[in-house]
This record gives structure tokens, C-alpha cells and sequence, in this order.
């Protein structure tokens, strides 16, 4: 009993004092600093810093009505309550990182002073153990507004740090199948600078990989990509052709505007230097091939296809006008959900599926699998024994 009256008594001072015995100068100073980051949308973004004093700065950045810099001092019971909570919590058990490779939303940033160091935990939607309540509280001292004393103005939409910009899409180039083997891949290019590669079939690397864009090539590929020449190409000659390889490319220019080019044997000069360079990407060193259940291209399911999907339309939401092939969302493939393995009706006749989707306007590439069909031997209306499909596909509405 002694001891433990004795225990509780030196938690209390230790909490009165507002003090944390670390081992660095910086660590000594700092308890905790908390930021919301941008979205598409209209997310509240801020960075606010909570020290061992009980003093605060809190940095507006974007839809919030405290735009700028502040300080104050946060009162003693709050403080207690967030130290305890962080205390007990023990930060450092947890991973660094939880679904920050999805793209739109804004993401939840701690970084703990503790003892044992510091601690930084990032996370969209994921808050393991009573992380989500540590946020609760820190979202109401940066939500109150009482007591803020303003120290510096700044505009709402400059002086941003880099991390606080939401990351885009801002290309994609898909690379199609064939009656021969070609390689089929696809490769999308981010605003940070990342690469998310797809080999599908017939490439020097299947399954999914990432790496960073050098500055050089970024370059190079943002010089064409906004070119008046991609911009104003004409393929319409390519459209009567009925089985050459396809290629797309897709530039994002802002969140409302993009440009689209398909085309198949066209050879018009700003198409080849694309298809060059994406193919030089594709073959290049430096891949990392992503890991986990997501890593690898399912391709041996009769009744799956993998899709490619407009970034701006949400597949749970697409998924739902596939109904009359029984369609469902297996797996994301891509940390930004364009790519997704589905299934369908097993009844079905797969290239019709797949024939099908090819016509819908939000679907930007299928992919069957890496079993090229030949074409002497079967054909989108033929089964392996030549006879026509019974089963029928309603247009979609």
C-alpha cells in the first residue's frame, strides 16, 4: 500500500510539472505533434505542435477558419489527459505507417516524444490500438477556438509544405494485348513522383512494382504529354482496325481536364517518342515489386478479369451497374483502386465479359490473363469446341 501511494504521488508531480524526462534536447522540449494534410476535397488542414510546457503552435493551411500561425497555452487538466493517454498508449509498439499508399483522403500524422525517442505514425483510416481516441482529443484542442493568439498571417493556398499537396494521378500509359505475344503492361506516373508498373502479360516483369521517377524523365514526359501535337493527334484511321495492339494514354493536367489518345498502328511522331519511353521505363532497373496478398496478378480464374478503371469514378460505385454479369470487386491491385480484380458469372462467356466492358466509357483496359487467344482457334463468339455461347449480356444502361 506504502508503494503504491508512494507510485502515485511521483505520477502526479511528474504530470503537475508538465515534464518528461527524454534524452535529447529536442525530445525534452516537444510531447506530441499533430497534422491533418489536404484531400480533393475540402478536408481541414493544419499542423499543431504540443510541448512539455503545455505550450502550443498551431499552423492553419487550408479550409479552416484559423489560417496562419498561433499560439497558446493549453490548460493543465487537458494536458494531463493527452500526456496519460500518450503514456499508456506506448506509440512505439506501432507501425510507422498504415494506408498511406491510397491517394485521396487526408492523412492523420503523429509524431510522439517519448522516452524511448521519437515516434512518427501515419495513417488514412487505420488507427490501431487507442490511437483513434489520442486523435479525438488533439482534434478538439486544435478545433477549440478560444485562447489562439495570431503570430503570423499566411494565404490559404501558398506556403504549403510538399507533404501537404494531395497526390494525383498524373498519367497513365496502358500497353495491350495481342493475337501474338507483344507485352502488355500499363504504368502510371504520380505527383510525387512515384511509378506504379503492371506487367500483364508477355513482359520483362509481371505483377506489380514501383519506384521513383528520376527529374530528367518526369520531364521528358511531361514535355510531351503537353504538347500541342498529343493534344490535337488524329487517330481516327486506327479505328477501322480491327486487331492490332492497343495503346492508351491518359494525361491528368488538372483535377477537371485531361486528354485521352488510343490509338493502334498510328505513327505519328509524339505517339512513338511515348511508346519509347514508357517501354524504356518498363524495361529498366530499379523496380520493387510490391509485396503481400496484392503483389501478384491472379490470371488463372475462369470467371475473373482485371480492371483499369477512370480514376474519377469510384469502382464500388461502377461495381454496382455490373450486376447483370453478377459483378464484384475481389481484390484491389493498385494503391489508388484503379486496378481491380472482378469476378463475374461463371456462365458467362469470358472474352463477351470482357468484350463488353471494352465498350464501357469509364473502363480505361480488361485484362483477361496472359493466354493470348488465337484466333484460328477461338474467337470472342467461340468456346475451345467451336460452338457459339448460349449465354447473353445485357448493353449496359
Amino acid at each position: 500500500m506504502k508503494y503504491f501511494i508512494l507510485s502515485v504521488l511521483s505520477m502526479s508531480m511528474l504530470l503537475a510539472c508538465k515534464t518528461v524526462k527524454l534524452d535529447s534536447p529536442e525530445t525534452a522540449t516537444k510531447l506530441v505533434e499533430y497534422s491533418k494534410s489536404a484531400c480533393f476535397g475540402e478536408c481541414p488542414s493544419f499542423k499543431m505542435l504540443i510541448k512539455t510546457d503545455g505550450s502550443m503552435e498551431f499552423e492553419g493551411r487550408r479550409h479552416i477558419d484559423r489560417i496562419g500561425k498561433y499560439n497558446k497555452q493549453l490548460d493543465e487538466d487537458t494536458y494531463k489527459k493527452l500526456y496519460t493517454a500518450l503514456r499508456d498508449e506506448n506509440m512505439f509498439q506501432h507501425d510507422d505507417a498504415y494506408n498511406t499508399d491510397i491517394q485521396d483522403g487526408s492523412k492523420t500524422k503523429f509524431i510522439y516524444y517519448g522516452e524511448s525517442g521519437k515516434k512518427q505514425l501515419e495513417t488514412l483510416f487505420t488507427f490501431p490500438g487507442n490511437t483513434q481516441e489520442i486523435a479525438t482529443i488533439l482534434e478538439t484542442i486544435a478545433m477549440n477556438e478560444t485562447g489562439w493568439e495570431k503570430i503570423e498571417e499566411m494565404e490559404p493556398k501558398k506556403n504549403m509544405e510538399k507533404d501537404d499537396e494531395p497526390i494525383r494521378k498524373l498519367m497513365s500509359y496502358n500497353q495491350g494485348a495481342c493475337f501474338g505475344q507483344c507485352p502488355s503492361f500499363s504504368i502510371d506516373i504520380f505527383s510525387d513522383g512515384r511509378m506504379l508498373y503492371v506487367g500483364k502479360s508477355f513482359a520483362k516483369l509481371m505483377g506489380i512494382h514501383e519506384k521513383q521517377i528520376s527529374d530528367t524523365d518526369m520531364n521528358t514526359i511531361l514535355s510531351l504529354v503537353q504538347s500541342e501535337a498529343f493534344k490535337t493527334v488524329n487517330t481516327r484511321q486506327d479505328e477501322r482496325i480491327a486487331d492490332a495492339q492497343t495503346f492508351k494514354m491518359v494525361y491528368q493536367e488538372s483535377e477537371t481536364e485531361k486528354h485521352v489518345v488510343n490509338w493502334k498502328i498510328n505513327n505519328a511522331d509524339v505517339l512513338e517518342q511515348i511508346k519509347m519511353f514508357f517501354n524504356k521505363q518498363a524495361e529498366s532497373n530499379g523496380w520493387k515489386q510490391k509485396t503481400g496478398k496484392d503483389s501478384t496478378m491472379p490470371t488463372d480464374n475462369k470467371n475473373t478479369l482485371i480492371i483499369s478503371l477512370d480514376p474519377s469514378i469510384k469502382p464500388k460505385d461502377w461495381i454496382k451497374s455490373q450486376r447483370h454479369i453478377d459483378g464484384k470487386i475481389v481484390k484491389f491491385l493498385s494503391p489508388n483502386l484503379t486496378y481491380f480484380l472482378m469476378s463475374f458469372n461463371p456462365e458467362l462467356s469470358k472474352d463477351r465479359v470482357a468484350e463488353e466492358l471494352r465498350r464501357n466509357r469509364y473502363v480505361l483496359n480488361v485484362q483477361t490473363g496472359n493466354r493470348v487467344v488465337d484466333p484460328r482457334k477461338e474467337s470472342p463468339t467461340t468456346g475451345k469446341s467451336g460452338k457459339k455461347g448460349t449465354a447473353t449480356i445485357k448493353g449496359n444502361k
